[in-house]
C-alpha cells in the first residue's frame, strides 16, 4: 500500500505557524576535493591533478545565491516500492534582473565561470535552529531568460546518477566480493572516491564481479540490485547509498504524523499486481514462479524476467522469484491523497527530516489510516522568497515481518528467515 501525504508551511502573514529557512549554493569556483597534493599524496593514491567536477568550495562572493531566490523545487525518491534505483532532481528559480548569472553576459562577474565546468550545487532548509541537509549535485542546465522589468534564471540540477548514467567503466575481475564492494568498485571508477560521501552496506556474496566497458555505470548497478533485491540512493547530503534488502526491516520509527491529514482517498489497483516471473541464471535453466492463487483472483500477469551471473545456482533464481513474487502479488493501494498542513516545527521537521526509506508513523482517526510507512518519494517546493514551503511524500506500508539476522536476533525472536 502507498500514501500520498502533502505537507505545507503557509506563508508569514498567517497566524501560529512555523517558519524555515532556505539556502542555496553553488560552487563557480572550486577547491579540490581528491587532488594531488606534493609531500602529502600517495604515488599509488587515486588523488588527481586539477579542478574536476567533483570539488566543490561554496566559499565565493557569488556562491551563496539565497538572495536571488525565487523558488526551488526538489523531487527524489520513486514512485513505488518496487523500484531500485532512486534519482533526484532540484530546479532553481533566482531573480537576476541583471544577467548575474547568463552565460551570454561579458558584463557579469561570473561570465568566465559558468560554462567552465559542472558546478556542485547544495540546498539546505533550517528550522527551529537544526539545519537539513535537502539537495546536493550539479548544474546540468543554467538558463536566463528577461522579463518585461526583470529577468530569472532557471538552474536544473542533477545528483550522482547523472554521473553513472553517462560512463562505461572498467574494471578488472575481482574473484569472490560482495555486492556492496562491487558497488563501491564502480564508484571508485566514476570518481567519486570520497569517503564521507558513502554509505553502502555489504550485502550478499558473489563469485566474480568485472565490467568490460560495454554497460554504463548505472547498469552495473541495476544488475547487482536485480540480484540482491536492496536499493540505491543519494541522501540530500550527496551520500551515495546502498542498503540491503533486509536493511528496512530493521528500521525504527523516525517520526510520528498523527490526526494532521484533510483528505485521504483510498483504493485498490489491480494493475500493480504481478504473479508471475521468471528468474534464469546465467547458463541456468529458467525459473518459473508463480502464485496460482494470486492468478486466480487477479488474474494472470507477468512480471519482467531477471538473468543474472551473480546467482549461485538454479535453486537460488527459484528462491528470488519466490522473493519477488512475494513483492508484488498482492494489490497494494495506489497513492493515497493524505494532506495536511505544517503549522508547527514539528509538523515542519518531519517535512525536513525525512530522507528516503525512513520509518514513520502515520494515524488519522477519521479515514481509518494507522500503520507504519516507509518513504518512498519526498517532494519539496519553496516559493515567495522562501516564506512559503510545501512538500509531499509518497509512502508504502512497513512490513509486519522481521527479518531473522545472524549474530543479532534470537532464535525465539519471532524474526522470519527469508531470501
Amino acid at each position: 500500500m502507498s500514501l500520498l501525504l502533502l505537507l505545507r508551511q503557509t506563508a508569514a502573514a498567517s497566524v501560529g505557524i512555523a517558519l524555515a529557512t532556505a539556502k542555496a549554493e553553488i560552487s563557480w569556483s572550486a577547491a579540490p576535493r581528491g587532488s594531488f597534493v606534493l609531500n602529502t599524496s600517495a604515488l599509488d593514491s587515486t588523488a588527481t591533478l586539477g579542478i574536476s567536477a567533483f570539488d566543490d568550495a561554496f566559499g565565493g562572493p557569488y556562491d551563496d545565491i539565497t538572495p536571488y531566490l525565487d523558488e526551488i523545487t526538489i523531487e527524489s525518491g520513486r514512485s513505488d516500492d518496487i523500484a531500485l534505483l532512486n534519482e533526484s532532481s532540484c530546479t532553481l528559480v533566482l531573480r537576476d534582473r541583471t544577467g548575474l548569472f547568463s552565460a551570454e553576459n561579458p558584463a557579469s562577474p561570473l561570465y568566465s565561470d559558468i560554462a567552465a565546468r559542472l558546478h556542485p550545487v547544495r540546498v539546505s532548509m533550517t528550522v527551529a535552529g537544526t539545519t537539513y541537509r535537502q539537495f546536493y549535485g550539479w548544474a546540468r542546465r543554467i538558463r536566463w531568460q528577461p522579463r518585461r522589468r526583470s529577468g530569472y534564471t532557471t538552474i536544473e540540477c542533477v545528483d550522482l546518477l547523472y554521473w553513472l548514467r553517462r560512463t562505461s567503466p572498467t574494471i578488472a575481475a575481482t574473484g569472490p566480493t560482495t555486492v556492496g564492494a562491487a558497488i563501491g568498485l564502480i564508484l571508485d571508477a566514476v570518481g567519486w572516491i570520497d569517503p564521507a560521501m558513502r554509505s553502502i552496506a555489504t550485502g550478499d556474496p558473489i563469485a566474480n564481479f568485472s565490467a568490460d566497458g560495454s554497460k554504463t555505470a548505472l547498469t552495473l548497478i541495476q544488475e547487482l540490485l536485480d540480484f540482491e533485491r536492496g536499493v540505491f540512493w543519494v541522501s540530500g547530503s550527496g551520500v551515495a547509498t546502498y542498503e540491503t534488502r533486509h536493511a528496512r526491516a530493521l528500521k525504527l520509527t523516525a517520526g510520528t504524523i498523527a490526526n494532521e491529514m484533510q483528505a485521504v482517498g483510498p483504493g485498490v489497483d489491480a494493475d500493480r499486481v504481478r504473479t508471475k516471473v521468471t528468474v534464469t541464471r546465467t547458463g541456468g535453466v529458467p525459473q518459473v514462479v508463480e502464485d496460482a492463487a494470486a492468478a486466480n483472483l487477479w488474474g494472470p500477469s507477468d512480471g519482467d524476467s531477471i538473468v543474472s551471473s551473480y546467482l549461485a545456482s538454479d535453486a537460488q533464481a527459484a528462491e528470488l522469484g519466490n522473493y519477488v513474487i512475494s513483492q508484488t502479488k498482492s494489490p497494494r493501494s495506489p497513492l493515497r491523497s493524505l494532506e495536511f498542513d505544517g503549522r508547527t516545527t514539528a509538523l515542519l521537521t518531519q517535512l525536513l527530516a525525512r530522507e528516503f526509506g525512513d520509518k514513520v508513523t502515520v494515524t488519522e482517526a477519521a479515514g481509518g489510516t494507522a500503520g507504519s510507512f516507509h518513504v518512498e518519494q519526498r517532494r519539496l517546493k519553496v516559493s515567495a522568497g522562501s516564506r512559503l514551503v510545501e512538500g509531499s511524500w509518497i509512502v508504502s506500508r512497513a512490513s509486519a515481518n522481521t527479518v531473522f539476522v545472524v549474530d543479532t536476533s534470537a532464535l525465539d525472536s519471532g524474526a522470519v528467515v527469508a531470501y
